[in-house]
């Protein structure tokens, strides 16, 4: 037995409840009426005095695309009386903003023989954008992985093409490794991030060895952001221009500026790039790898660079606009 002393010490549920922000809540299987304590209402957004409330009105806070589920997720509750432990999207009313729920709980018959549903519900928000962030990482490195390995069987079929003999063949080849290696490490100077000129030149230099590149470059101080952002670009489109355009052929071109862009506005910084083919191309049908990902989504979303495509029979043309201010 504690003394009232020790008790005084110990917080209430209610008041352990609401300092871990998780929201109790009761709901009626037979009258889908929900009881809600005033952090779970903080939770969803609804009004303070808003404590007892019908289901069918809770969905109209409910995410449009979580709607089926909870209501499946209901059903199975009332049926089987099994706990439940689910997320779904909450959509806070006035501001729009999106919060992830985590809810469970389980099924209770009440004094009066009803089944009632006794649950929690916290926010889980942060926790879902970690799990996509991970996904996310996942996902590119599966295809840098992917990339990576084509760029070397493309650069061993090329070394292949111009050496005179095994000697020349095993010299073209490692020299193009060292190029990848020493792209890495400079992308790891944290203390020291390269420039745009220092950029392209690594990134491209697998392939700077063919007259047929053309590149214009500046000495723009890019930040560490702006340097993985533009490596993943020049990356992209120089694994396509070996897999697909213009240095898949013989005969073929590939013009790059990267730097102010001192035509149009020398307060972005420009990416252009411009194959020229002497074969005609078809511009491809799948544009939702993760190669375009990164080329049509990554650039809008990190720097709020335009990209803009250019698809023509003689080559792809790929440009895309950043504020230097956020690049530097």
């Amino acid at each position: 037995m504690l003394s009232s002393e020790a008790a005084e010490k110990i917080p209430s549920v209610e008041r352990i409840a609401e300092l871990d922000h998780v929201g109790r809540w009761s709901m009626n299987l037979n009258t889908l009426m929900l009881h809600l304590d005033s952090v779970a209402l903080r939770l969803f957004g609804a009004p303070s005095d808003e404590h007892r409330v019908h289901f069918e009105h809770h969905l109209n806070r409910v995410h449009p695309d979580d709607i089926s589920a909870l209501r499946l997720i209901l059903q199975e509750t009332i049926e089987t009386h099994r706990d439940f432990d689910f997320d779904y999207r909450i959509v806070r009313p006035g501001s729009g903003r999106v919060v992830w729920l985590n809810s469970r709980g389980s099924v209770e018959i009440g004094a009066d023989g009803h089944p009632i549903a006794y649950g929690t519900s916290y926010d889980v928000t942060r926790r879902k954008a970690n799990e996509e962030n991970s996904e996310l990482v996942a996902g590119e490195m599966s295809h840098r992985v992917k990339n990576l390995l084509t760029v070397v069987q493309s650069l061993f079929r090329m070394s292949c093409a111009s050496a005179a003999d095994k000697d020349a063949l095993r010299d073209n080849f490692l020299a193009r490794l060292d190029a990848l290696k020493a792209l890495n490490d400079l992308l790891q100077r944290p203390s020291n991030p390269p420039s745009t000129g220092e950029l392209a030149l690594q990134v491209l230099a697998p392939v700077m060895d063919d007259e047929r590149m053309h590149l214009e470059l500046d000495g723009f101080a890019l930040n560490d952001g702006a340097a993985q952002t533009l490596s993943l670009c020049l990356n992209e489109l120089m694994t396509n221009a070996i897999k697909y355009g213009a240095l898949s052929m013989d005969g073929g071109e590939v013009r790059l500026h990267l730097g102010l862009d001192l035509e149009r506005d020398e307060n972005d910084l420009l990416l252009e790039w411009h194959e020229v083919c002497p074969q005609a191309i078809v511009q491809p049908e799948k544009t939702n790898g993760f190669g375009f990902v990164v080329l049509q989504n990554m650039t809008r979303t990190t720097f709020s660079g335009k990209p803009e495509f250019s698809w023509r029979e003689d080559g792809l043309t790929f440009r895309c606009t950043w504020p230097a201010e956020q690049m530097g």
